[in-house]
C-alpha cells in the first residue's frame, strides 16, 4: 500500500522568489516625453559636471596653496565645499585648553572636513613622496621612523 505522495511544504514558486530581472526598470524611457525631458536635460547636466569638475579641481588648489592655519583659508574653503555638497556643521564648543583632537578618518575627505572647523595637523603615517604630501596637507612628524620621532615631532608643533 502505497499513499500518494504529498507535494513539499517548502514554496519554490515563482512568486516568493525575487529575481534579479525585477529590481531594474528595464525601460525607463518609453514613452516619448521623458525622451524629450532627458534630451532636453542632458545639455544642462554636463554643463553642471564640468562646472563641479572645476570647482572640485579648484578646492584642491585652494587647499594646496593657502597656507594652512589661516582663516581665509577655512572659509574659502567652507564656501567652496558647501557649493559642491560637502556641507560641514559644528556642535557645541570646543575645549580650548586641549591641544590634542583625535578623529578617526571614514573616508579620505574627512580631514579636510576637520581642518574646515579647526586648523588641524594630519600626520603622515606613509611613507610618500613629499610633494603628494604638500598637497594633501600631510606633515611628517616620524611616525614611520619610531616611537621616539613621533613624540619628538608632535611636541615640535
Amino acid at each position: 500500500m502505497t499513499s500518494p505522495e504529498t507535494p513539499p511544504t517548502t514554496s519554490t514558486s515563482s512568486e516568493s522568489e525575487l529575481r534579479i530581472e525585477d529590481l531594474f526598470h528595464q525601460k525607463r524611457n518609453e514613452d516619448s516625453i521623458s525622451k524629450l525631458f532627458s534630451a532636453i536635460y542632458a545639455p544642462v547636466g554636463i554643463v553642471i559636471f564640468l562646472f563641479r569638475v572645476f570647482l572640485g579641481f579648484h578646492t584642491f588648489l585652494v587647499a594646496c596653496l593657502l597656507r594652512k592655519s589661516g582663516v581665509f583659508r577655512q572659509h574659502a574653503l567652507r564656501m567652496m565645499c558647501s557649493i559642491l555638497g560637502i556641507v560641514v556643521e559644528k556642535t557645541g564648543e570646543r575645549d580650548e585648553s586641549a591641544r590634542v583632537l583625535c578623529a578617526n578618518h571614514v573616508s579620505i575627505l574627512d580631514h579636510l572636513a576637520i581642518d574646515i572647523l579647526t586648523p588641524c595637523l594630519l600626520p603622515s603615517v606613509w611613507d610618500i613622496p613629499s610633494i603628494i604630501r604638500w598637497c594633501f596637507g600631510y606633515v611628517d612628524l616620524g611616525a614611520t621612523r619610531g616611537r621616539d620621532h613621533l613624540v619628538r615631532g608632535v611636541s615640535w608643533h
